[in-house]
């Protein structure tokens, strides 16, 4: 079995040969738009959509097109990432992507029909989602099942998710996303919309 530490123990089990596996190639969980990218990434393009449906987009968002999936735009001076650094590490987190994802949710719950959706806000670091949790807390919105780490996502669903990737700088340092694992977790715990 391969000592690869950046192989996890399920990928060492798979290529090793020793243990037999089938891959499910339907797909029920996730809209096709959002398993677009696992679908090619990680299964050859054999993940399959069981059930096309095209859910109505959540309101209170100004869509960019007709998928459930948007990618929003946090720049400038104000959005750069900001260092914090504790005794063991130096971590990022970023106010302004805070405050627009608050709003996003804020709007979204302020519109009709989603009292009973599940929404999700995930964060690449612990110190952001910190900073998500204080804004979350000056705008009164506590009725969120999960806001947490991409790591911690790992296995969840989600009726709507937003995803706060943190990093924003002139180097183009993606931090924990340039691993495609783990942007496939942010990707794939959405049922129906990611922003």
């Amino acid at each position: 079995i391969s000592q690869n530490p950046h192989e996890s123990l399920f990928q060492r089990m798979l290529t090793s040969g020793y243990v037999p596996f089938v891959i499910l190639e339907d797909q029920y969980r996730v809209h096709w738009a959002i398993a677009a990218y696992p679908a090619v990434q990680f299964y050859s393009g054999r993940l399959l959509p069981a059930q096309v449906e095209s859910p109505e987009l959540p309101r209170g968002f100004s869509w960019p097109g007709s998928e459930p999936v948007a990618f929003v735009n946090v720049s400038g001076t104000l959005a750069l990432e900001r260092q914090y650094s504790s005794r063991r590490r130096v971590t990022y987190y970023n106010p302004a992507e805070a405050r627009m994802v608050t709003d996003i949710i804020s709007a979204m719950q302020s519109s009709d029909g989603y009292k009973d959706r599940s929404f999700a806000i995930l964060a690449t670091t612990g110190r952001q989602v910190q900073e998500i949790k204080e804004h979350l807390k000056t705008k009164r919105l506590y009725n969120l099942r999960a806001v947490g780490t991409i790591d911690n996502a790992q296995g969840y669903t989600y009726d709507i998710v937003l995803v706060s990737l943190v990093r924003s700088n002139t180097s183009g340092d993606l931090g924990i996303v340039a691993d495609p694992r783990r942007l496939n977790v942010a990707l794939s715990c959405a049922r129906s919309e990611e922003h």
